[in-house]
């Protein structure tokens, strides 16, 4: 018997597990199932966090909080103070900022809400060279409907009564206030523990070297991802000063109102500088005596959001963690979609510490890299 045919009655290799080799059209079989376990696990993941957008949008805004927050603990556990009181401290003077700053700033902005009737017929009449165009347009598609309307009988018209203001906040308040008391709950809790449940993980491993393992990869991802929210609250802070001394200048009213809305869109990319950019070009199109100088204060608007971000996040941010903006917009649009306008808030938030989470195993390093730039 010659070598070639002592090799082709020779039985088939296993593989490293023993098993016989799979023929090409079973492996493309097993490939397509993990493909599509994998698509209806993400779609189950996508109508879950929907579905229970209610709960989980409390509980992540708590995560996210406790993140930014844990430094302020920890440096007063350091001056001796204990956990639950230094959590204590921190949340009431975070409160106390926030009420503080609510209602300082709600009476402009319920005067500017009630003089929007009044302002929509003020910048009609600053407007009115573009207006008379839409006028020609309206006159234009009114007679093309006339021409088009047969002679039948019209149809009865039904007017929906819309729910009044108050009404509306009376129906949604309720909510509102629920998912904020969850949210200072958990954060306390989060807050006081400490690193209480790194200490019950640890418990969990094995052997000394797995401890040290996961203490550091755990410390490693809290530092990361506090100090990207850190930073970022600082930037969007100092943007907030900026933008309302700038509007100031400018001579719109209520320059700490406008900076304090820059601050909070910023944290919305794209779309907040475009929202932001919108509304003080109203306002000073209401605020100012002629059309041209309502173009200074979006100009200055949108001159220094450039600065901010071509120049000072980059700088910033940009050393410890950056951010593919293909990314950026699919989390916005994602987020948006399923918790509203609070998904839209904390999208890049959860964008950042996801591509941090996956920059630390090596498992998950390629993620990381598409999530960046």
């Amino acid at each position: 018997m010659n070598e070639d045919s002592a090799t082709s009655l020779a039985p088939p290799q296993s593989d490293a597990a023993g098993k016989p080799p799979q023929p090409p059209s079973s492996r493309r079989i097993e490939r397509v199932k993990a493909t599509s376990l994998a698509v209806l696990a993400t779609l189950a993941v996508f109508a879950v966090l929907y579905v229970a957008r209610s709960v989980l949008f409390p509980i992540t805004v708590a995560l996210l909080l406790n993140l930014l927050l844990s430094p302020l603990v920890t440096f007063l556990h350091r001056l001796r103070i204990p956990n639950s009181m230094a959590a204590a401290m921190v949340l009431m003077a975070a409160v106390l900022v926030t009420v503080v700053a609510i209602a300082a700033l709600f009476a402009p902005a319920a005067n500017w809400i009630s003089r929007a009737p009044e302002g929509i017929r003020e910048i009609e009449r600053k407007l009115r060279s573009v207006r008379r165009h839409i006028v020609q347009i309206e006159t234009t598609s009114k007679e093309l409907e006339k021409m088009t309307d047969l002679d039948g009988e019209k149809p009865l018209e039904v007017a929906v009564k819309q729910p009044s203001f108050s009404n509306t906040v009376l129906n949604t308040s309720g909510g509102f206030l629920a998912g904020v008391f969850v949210t200072l709950v958990l954060l306390y809790f989060l807050l006081a523990a400490g690193d209480h449940f790194l200490g019950r993980m640890v418990e969990m491993m094995p052997t000394w070297g797995e401890k040290r393992t996961v203490v550091e990869m755990v410390h490693r991802i809290e530092r990361g991802m506090s100090t990207y929210l850190l930073t970022t609250a600082a930037i969007n802070a100092v943007l907030g000063v900026f933008i309302g001394v700038a509007m100031g200048l400018a001579g719109l009213p209520n320059p700490i109102l406008w900076g304090v809305m820059a601050a909070l869109l910023n944290f919305v990319p794209f779309v907040g500088l475009t929202v932001g950019t919108v509304v003080v070009f109203l306002v000073g199109l209401l605020s100012l005596e002629t059309t041209a100088q309502a173009f200074i204060p979006p100009a200055l608007y949108v001159g220094i959001n450039a600065i901010e971000a071509n120049f000072i996040t980059p700088t910033l941010v940009g050393r410890t963690i950056s951010l593919n903006p293909v990314m950026i917009m699919v989390f916005l649009v994602v987020w948006g979609w399923m918790w509203g306008v609070g998904g839209a808030i904390i999208a890049v938030p959860l964008l950042a510490v996801t591509k941090i989470v996956c920059d630390s195993f090596e498992a998950t390093m390629p993620w990381g890299r598409f999530l960046g730039e």
